[in-house]
């Protein structure tokens, strides 16, 4: 991350993922980051750990918490193992650094459901195949 911020030299913006298994981990990766400039973090379920919604809120709103940026949330339960449901949403949303999801859980039901009740979460399309649904529905990416 230090070199990518060194390259980009500020002149765009610089995101920083802080996947870990553990919590604690996932902070650390989330300071270091803040520390080499990252403009935002994208932040995903920890792998392996199969977390339950509360508990998978817990660990992002500690990261949240921590470093204090703005973050892209990344729902991609084929590779963690769990899914963002409602319950997590209702607890990050409370921040308000959780400005984005990138969606990548393949069910284009939750383009609707992001969309309709969660709209101060941005959406980004993770599946290809999904884009002009998830742009016609206001995505930015």
């Amino acid at each position: 991350m230090n070199f990518a911020s060194e390259a980009v030299n500020q002149r765009t913006l610089l995101m920083v993922v802080t996947g870990a298994t553990r919590t604690q981990d996932s902070v650390m990766f989330a300071l270091e980051a803040k520390k080499a400039g990252a403009d935002f973090l994208l932040v995903n379920s920890p792998p392996y750990t199969v977390p339950t919604d509360l508990e998978n809120a817990k660990h992002a709103l500690q990261i949240d918490l921590a470093a204090d940026l703005p973050i892209i949330l990344y729902n991609y339960p084929g590779r963690s193992g769990t899914h963002m449901g409602k319950v997590f949403l209702d607890e990050v949303g409370k921040s308000a650094n959780f400005c984005g999801i990138k969606e990548s859980s393949g069910d284009i039901n939750r383009v609707h459901l992001l969309a309709y009740d969660y709209p101060n979460i941005g959406l980004c399309c993770g599946m290809d195949d999904q884009a002009f649904k998830f742009f016609a529905w206001g995505a930015r990416c």
